[in-house]
């Protein structure tokens, strides 16, 4: 049996809905955001079974878990390794005010991916051969495109995902394959959708 580990990002929050800046502040999932989280919970379900469930301590994150549990009886375990980037002065601000100003956060790129990064390999370590679901943030994506490149600059490379969108990245003879990316095929009509990320379905 081959490893597999999924990212799943969390269902929509109210700062998404307010596009404003959260980390350790966050107020959970919005109405949408739980449809979403039920439906990707309900998919993962009918898939090959899971071997382990970790998720950001982020709370949109943590919520979107407790879905997932709920629908395959796996127990999430939550990280705060693999919590969103700390936004420090930024917490609360919107979005727009943060790129105009340029505020910079309390926490740089190099020391999340430095966290990032020692967790992950450290998950695909402990479950051999098992398929291991994550549940983080636009930002963990990223982290797994450095973390298989083995390149910590990905240049002009985006790598931006929906709410609720599974990715997913398989290993045969030693070398990690991406599976699936963006993959909001389970994504109910009418949920919430990121408008920066091209996903495989559109309602």
């Amino acid at each position: 049996m081959s490893d597999e580990l999924l990212l799943v990002r969390h269902g929509q929050s109210h700062s998404n809905a307010a596009s404003i800046v959260e980390g350790p502040g966050c107020g959970g999932l919005t109405e949408g955001g739980h449809v979403t989280a039920r439906a990707v919970a309900v998919r993962l379900a009918a898939e090959r079974k899971i071997s382990a469930l970790h998720t950001s301590s982020t709370r949109r994150a943590r919520e979107t878990a407790s879905a997932i549990t709920a629908a395959t009886g796996i127990r999430a375990v939550s990280e705060s390794a693999l919590r969103v980037p700390d936004p420090g002065a930024r917490e609360g601000l919107p979005w727009s005010q943060v790129r105009a100003e340029g505020v910079l956060p309390d926490e740089t790129w190099e020391a999340y991916l430095d966290r990032v990064l020692c967790r992950l390999e450290l998950l695909v370590a402990q479950h051999p051969g098992g398929r291991v679901v994550v549940v983080g943030h636009a930002e963990t994506a990223s982290a797994l495109f450095v973390l298989f490149t083995r390149c910590r600059d990905l240049g002009g490379l985006r790598v931006p995902l929906d709410y609720g969108a599974i990715t997913s990245f398989i290993r045969f003879g030693g070398y990690w394959q991406l599976h699936r990316h963006n993959d909001t095929m389970h994504v109910p009509p009418g949920a919430p959708r990121y408008p920066a990320a091209i996903s495989s379905s559109v309602n």
